[in-house]
């Protein structure tokens, strides 16, 4: 039997980058964001926090792949090609569905580089949609503006669900609730209202008639 010390040094041994961001994803889907902190990580992993820090330069460098790792994962992008209407429905519901099911990465999302990962998924949105024949910047301004509708359906969503759950203290007191009802139509309509999908049709109408404007210029 190995002892501790030998069993220590052979998780150090086979330490990878990938070993330290399987298991940083693990504490967050545990705990939270929150959670994942260098020398807890090391602890988890039997290592030192230095022997973190042999793979990711700091702790930004190391939420920066972790944010990576959790796109990867989710597979947002299409086993397919798609057209870019379906592409852009695709997509952005994919990544509010995400995000809904784990809204910590939504503070993480603004003020993290972007890796690879995370840079494929919208290079993969503006070749989809300049081979639709949009212009660059309206490619751009296409795609920001998906990614926008998503993230905020996901963050609006957290309220809703809070909303659902039950009369809270403040504005989710049964008055307001029952004012909610009485202009509204309850709660049935305002979750429906909310749904990502909403957001997005709108976006591609207006879309489809950029892109048509641009065809009958041309």
């Amino acid at each position: 039997m190995k002892s501790k010390l030998e069993a220590t040094a052979t998780r150090k041994r086979v330490l990878s980058r990938k070993r330290i961001l399987k298991t940083a994803l693990g504490m967050a889907r545990e705990s939270g964001l929150e959670a994942v902190k260098v020398r807890p990580l090391a602890d988890r992993l039997g290592v030192t926090p230095m022997a973190i820090y042999r793979h990711f330069q700091n702790k930004d460098s190391l939420m920066a792949a972790l944010l990576d790792e959790f796109i990867a994962n989710a597979n947002l992008l299409p086993e397919q090609e798609l057209e870019w209407d379906e592409w852009m429905r695709h997509v952005g519901s994919g990544i509010s569905a995400v995000l809904s099911d784990e809204p910590g990465w939504i503070d993480l999302l603004g003020h993290i580089e972007m890796n690879p990962d995370s840079q494929a998924l919208m290079l993969r949105g503006l070749q989809t949609l300049l081979k639709a024949g949009f212009t660059a910047p309206e490619a751009m301004r296409g795609f920001f503006t998906m990614a926008h509708i998503a993230v905020g359906a996901a963050f609006v969503s957290q309220g809703i669900r809070q909303v659902v759950a039950g009369p809270q203290q403040g504005r989710h007191d049964k008055n307001y609730l029952d004012d909610l009802g009485n202009r509204f139509g309850a709660l049935p309509v305002l979750i429906e209202a909310q749904r990502v999908e909403h957001g997005i049709e709108l976006l591609i109408v207006g879309m489809r008639r950029q892109l048509d404007s641009d065809l009958r210029e041309n």
